[in-house]
């Protein structure tokens, strides 16, 4: 859904740029998105702007750049493949490489100024002095480690602190390729996971490698390093296409809302370990160093002539000590500039103070972030924090939920709910054990001189009420299970109405669970439930359950009735009708760190409720235990095949609508 909310965006954004592109000037603006508490994308205020072309001329094929102390490090492709160095002004300083590179599509720059060159044509990498003398090449390993069959073809390469080189191969699947500072092959590093679904994984127990699932993961198509020697890796159209790996290659990048919409095309990382990515359909993408998303903005030229700072296909992004952003655009063969604005300033020191814990600091820069766009998440996130050190924790519970920050609001309720134990703890003892000691006296009183007599008689004339009673059996189904499923079989201990009556409590229970449950305890957000999708799946279920089961056991020797099985199966839903709401309430008094109890309470009702339904088709049909197992499995096998129908049913259904109508519209319109 958030995909096509992006795309519903950037389709309304491509009109409106393109129809003003024709005048734009340099300092052309783009459409911005940052993400809300929701994770939707919500337009910000921009934060880059163009400044033109870095170049002075014409570049043959850039593919890769790569910036450092002023100077501009870029990788021509193609013919006459070099390295060409540019200085701030877009002025050539030099070129390397020519006549020995045959097709440069990476380009590095290590700590120590020496040029490292991916050449794809030469299946190898170079490395340069910055005079252009070629100091080593580095050719496919011979080491077994590495695989005989296994291709060596460099697109990217990096180098660490500790002069080890990582390199991107084309179609690599195994990893990183990594190399020390001699050329000898040290292993794979960091190799993608294939991202199978279950039918896939469920193949592969069944099938031989290659006839079916894809067991190995891709390849990742670009890298990069921070000042701390972390790698960071991207990978088309993965489930994250961008990582952040540590010593042992696994992914520790934070954050999960680092999805691209199109194959990342190129990945960078600043002083600041912020992560820049741009993809194939022109998207920028920034995120902090914990991967949240900062900025998307879109510079799709849609016009081929380059207007207003515009790309028609970028291969490259880097950013110099400025957060000045610069992208190469191969098509047109230049590279294009783009400052940050005012805004994206504010928000890079407002998040370089957050990270460096100045909470308070921050605090005013977070204020006046969301004096200008409420929806900027990140902002509440970060000023909940800062309320939080300053030990403001109501304001901090505000600004998390504000953010969705389910963690932070935890912490900052823990704070709160202890305080409030500090305070009123010895009150709140002395409140309950008078209580007890209160109902001691009365029911002594009660034992010497009958004053409940009348309403005990009252409230024992109430349950002996045949609807009272009925519904007083949910109790008895949870105590005694066997003799409640033979009084509703043998004696028609309960009846349809008062069943259809507890299934409805329990529906109408279970929306208030929903909405009466803690913040930090919510699975979806409550203002996008459809009480009537919700009706309709719930009753839905459960009558599908009850219809197909009746159906299976009228072929499978089944005793039961229609009214039999509907009636036990609603009593056996006794434990999470009796728990649910009690429970959701509950959570306003826990954290997180109490979340145990809450999902233990739960399973422990769900797997009761199992049993009770298992015994309920058990006792119902006269079934043997196997029997029973049985008739569960087909039944539930049935439950999904009539799913299925239904679907087809709705799909050609709503088809069927739709052709008629454009018909009768079309009869209209004649």
């Amino acid at each position: 859904m958030k995909k096509v909310y992006l795309f519903i965006i950037l389709f309304i954004s491509t009109i409106l740029v393109f129809g003003i592109q024709v005048n734009a000037s340099e300092k052309e603006s783009y459409p911005t998105w940052t993400t809300d508490a929701n994770g939707q994308f919500t337009y910000t205020q921009t934060a880059y702007t163009p400044q033109g072309k870095l170049n002075k001329t014409d570049l043959t094929s850039p593919e890769d750049v790569y910036y450092k102390d002023g100077m501009f490090y870029i990788a021509e492709s193609g013919t006459n493949s070099k390295i060409t160095v540019l200085n701030k002004n877009g002025e050539v300083v030099k070129t390397i490489g020519l006549g020995i590179l045959g097709d440069a599509k990476g380009v590095f720059v290590s700590h120590d100024d020496k040029i490292y060159v991916a050449d794809k044509k030469n299946l190898a990498v170079y490395k340069f002095e910055q005079n252009g003398e070629l100091l080593a090449t580095y050719k496919k390993p011979t080491e077994p480690l590495f695989g005989k069959s296994n291709n060596f073809i460099p697109t990217k390469v990096v180098v660490d602190y500790g002069d080890n080189i990582y390199i991107i191969g084309e179609g690599s699947t195994n990893g990183i390729i990594q190399l020390n500072s001699t050329g000898h092959f040290e292993g794979y590093f960091g190799v993608n996971l294939s991202d199978r679904s279950l039918l896939q994984k469920i193949a592969d127990i069944f099938v031989k490698d290659g006839e079916y699932s894809n067991t190995k993961g891709a390849s990742a198509n670009n890298i990069a390093i921070n000042s701390k020697n972390t790698i960071f890796t991207s990978t088309p159209l993965a489930t994250k296409p961008i990582k952040k790996l540590n010593t042992n290659g696994i992914d520790i990048l934070k954050n999960q809302r680092n999805n691209a919409f199109f194959p990342i095309t190129d990945i960078f990382v600043n002083k600041d370990d912020y992560i820049y990515a741009i993809d194939e359909n022109n998207l920028v993408y920034e995120y902090d160093p914990t991967g949240n998303l900062v900025f998307i903005f879109d510079i799709k030229d849609q016009t081929g002539r380059q207007l207003g700072g515009l790309v028609q296909k970028a291969t490259s992004i880097i950013t110099d000590e400025e957060n000045n952003l610069f992208i190469v655009d191969i098509y047109h063969k230049n590279i294009q500039m783009y400052k940050s604005t005012e805004f994206a300033n504010t928000v890079h020191t407002a998040i370089n103070l957050y990270y460096d814990g100045k909470y308070k600091e921050s605090t005013e820069l977070w204020q006046e972030l969301l004096r200008k766009n409420n929806n900027f998440a990140l902002a509440h996130s970060a000023l909940g924090k800062a309320y939080y050190d300053n030990k403001e924790f109501d304001k901090a519970l505000e600004e998390y939920k504000l953010a969705k920050n389910k963690t932070g609001y935890s912490e900052s309720y823990w704070s709160i709910r202890d305080i409030w134990l500090r305070e009123n703890l010895g009150i709140s003892i002395i409140i309950i054990v008078s209580l007890f000691i209160l109902i001691k006296i009365l029911k002594f009183i009660d034992i010497k001189n009958g004053i409940f007599f009348n309403l005990k008689e009252s409230i024992k004339k109430f349950k002996k009420r045949r609807f009272i009673s009925e519904i007083l059996l949910l109790g008895k189904m949870l105590r005694k299970p066997l003799d409640t499923i033979y009084e509703i079989k043998r004696q028609k201990a309960s009846r349809y109405k008062t069943s259809i009556f507890i299934l409805i409590v329990f529906f109408v229970m279970y929306l208030l669970s929903i909405y009466s449950k803690s913040f930090i305890y919510q699975s979806s957000n409550i203002d996008n439930i459809s009480i009537l999708k919700s009706a309709g799946i719930f009753f839905g279920i459960f009558f599908m359950w009850v219809f197909v089961n009746y159906l299976v056991s009228t072929i499978s020797n089944g005793e039961g009735y229609f009214k039999d099985i509907f009636i036990t199966s609603v009593y056996s839903l006794a434990p999470i009708i009796i728990t649910l709401l009690p429970l959701s309430l509950f959570t306003n008094v826990l954290t997180l760190n109490e979340s145990i109890i809450f999902q233990a309470v739960m399973n422990f009702a769900y797997i009761w409720t199992g049993i009770l339904l298992f015994f309920s088709i058990k006792d119902v049909h006269n079934y043997e235990f196997g029997e029973t197992i049985k008739n569960i499995l087909l039944t539930l096998f049935g439950m999904a095949i009539l799913s299925l129908i239904l679907f087809i049913v709705y799909v050609f259904a709503n088809q069927m609508f739709g052709f008629l109508f454009e018909v009768i519209k079309e009869v209209v319109n004649r």
